[in-house]
Formats: structure tokens, sequence, C-alpha cells
């Protein structure tokens, strides 16, 4: 972000996903993650999200973390639900891979290993 805490926007070009999530395996994961964070974090603060929401409503947005943790599908999966519906999270294709059920929760395959 920068200096006024506004997000930065990108022009991304206009690509169709094919949407594979189903909403008792979003429904089933969210709950499990929550409880997965609520077992381990205390609490948890997050900053701008309401300029976040605002900002997914009005023209979508791409929310990468810039480090990848075994947190991270549970963090996603809890504040998607904040966040809005059409929330979705990239996933190494790898991973994918080992875990196909993952797109049933809005998982996209990354190819990381090419440019292309």
């Amino acid at each position: 972000m920068s200096q006024n805490n506004h997000p930065t926007v990108l022009t991304l070009p206009n690509i169709r996903l094919k949407d594979e999530r189903t909403v008792f395996f979003l429904d089933f994961f969210r709950l499990l993650m929550s409880w997965k964070l609520r077992g381990h974090i205390e609490q948890l603060y997050v900053q701008n999200m309401t300029l976040t929401q605002e900002v997914v409503i009005e023209t979508g947005a791409v929310l990468a973390p810039n480090h990848i943790s075994r947190w991270d599908a549970s963090l996603f999966l809890t504040l998607s639900e904040h966040i809005g519906k059409r929330a979705f999270i990239f996933v190494p294709h790898t991973i994918l891979n080992q875990f196909p059920f993952l797109r049933w929760c809005g998982a996209i395959p990354l190819h990381t290993e090419s440019p292309s």
C-alpha cells in the first residue's frame, strides 16, 4: 500500500475463471478453519477492512500475502466470509493436484515455474 493507505490499483487482463466452489464444502472449511484459528490465535487485527470490502464490491481485488505460511488458508477462508462472496485464493498447482477438493473452496491453480 502507498503512504496514503489507498490500495494500489493495477489493470489486469479480463479472464473468466470457472467457479468450482460448492456451498457445502465452502461452509464446512470456513467453519473448520475458523475453529483452527480460535485454537491458536487469541486476537486477529485486520487493517482497513471497510476499505477492502468497498474495493472488492466496487471493482474486485486480488489480496496476496507477501509470504507463504500454513495459516494462509485458514485466514483466507475466515476473512473471505467478511470480504465478499466472490473470494478466491491462488494455490500452487502442485498443492492443488495433491488436494483437488480445495477447488470446491475457491482455490485457483497457480503455475509458478514458468512466466507464461
